[in-house]
């Protein structure tokens, strides 16, 4: 296990301090052989500057433009594969870690062959024994997957891993065979999605999508989306439409687009109570974007007024 060489991308996006907690927590685990590789999505906040003077052995890499999550991240997954990794942990900025997360997730990695993506117990932040996210499964005719554990108290009660159908983007272990037998995650969702899907097709190529809730991270939720919900709402409505209109879940898809619908209609509804009413607008947008054409790949919302 000690042999395997991790590469931890982590994507910026105007969050320079959240990034420099997030790598101090890094590197303070105890798995022996990890590299870091930061990319900046074009940041206008002075980030690569900042992270490069604090970090001067960490790679910063430096997009020319805003690229999303997903093709973002694919920077630094060519980046790790091309400088011999053996696994890739994709890594939220607003997050820190557990010292022993990377060593309990390879671990995990290395006991099952057929795990292909692993994730960790996902805490709030600011509720330390709270949990987030875990993943998400199938279950019976439900028209979409539930989440596992959010929002119960960590009490130990999660031990062994679990084999789920998807687990969060926000952390996510990923062997190096994965990726080079899928390729890399989906940039036509821009953000959002993109993990589900990566694990969707993870698990059509024979690939184990786990969780090892021994290991954790706690997580800043909604951080990223503080400076401008609506452009964020936009993109989760769209998002998670053309996710659902790809892969099936339940007795029908007519089914499954009513839940997203009301889903959808329900954060309307809370960001207009909120004064929220250009976020709840993005939603609807995203929301007929995402159904209505599938094939359509926006780089900024700027082409819906979403900005």
């Amino acid at each position: 296990m000690a042999s395997s060489l991790v590469y931890i991308v982590i994507l910026n996006w105007n969050l320079k301090h959240d990034t420099a907690e997030c790598i101090d927590s890094v590197l303070k685990m105890d798995f022996p052989n990890y590299r870091i590789a930061v990319v900046d999505n074009n940041s206008t906040d002075g980030s690569p500057e900042f992270l490069k003077a604090k970090f001067p052995n960490i790679n910063v890499i430096v997009n020319s433009e805003n690229m999303g999550y997903a093709a973002g991240s694919n920077v630094g997954i060519r980046y790790a594969l091309q400088r011999g990794a053996d696994y890739i942990l994709l890594l939220n900025n607003d997050t820190i870690v557990d010292q022993r997360l990377l060593s309990q997730l390879v671990e995990a990695g290395e006991t099952d062959p057929k795990a292909g993506i692993l994730g960790p117990m996902i805490l709030y932040y600011d509720q330390r024994d709270r949990i987030w996210h875990m993943g998400a499964r199938r279950r019976g005719p439900m028209p979409v997957p539930l989440k596992e554990g959010s929002g119960a108290r960590d009490s130990g009660q999660y031990v062994s891993p679990l084999e789920l159908d998807m687990v969060s983007g926000c952390c996510m272990l990923v062997k190096r065979a994965v990726f080079e037998r899928l390729g890399f995650l989906d940039p036509g969702y821009f953000m959002y999605y993109e993990d589900a899907d990566f694990c969707q097709r993870a698990q059509k190529e024979g690939y184990k999508v786990l969780c090892v809730p021994t290991a954790k991270i706690w997580h800043k939720v909604s951080r990223s989306t503080a400076g401008n919900l609506a452009r964020f709402r936009y993109y989760q409505a769209r998002s998670r439409a053309l996710y659902y209109r790809r892969y099936r879940y339940g007795p029908h898809p007519l089914l499954t687009a009513l839940v997203v619908a009301i889903s959808t209609m329900r954060t309307m509804a809370l960001d207009i109570a909120r004064g929220g009413v250009k976020a709840a607008w993005a939603s609807a947008a995203g929301l007929y974007r995402g159904w209505s054409d599938h094939q359509r790949v926006g780089k900024s919302g700027e082409e819906d007024g979403i900005r």
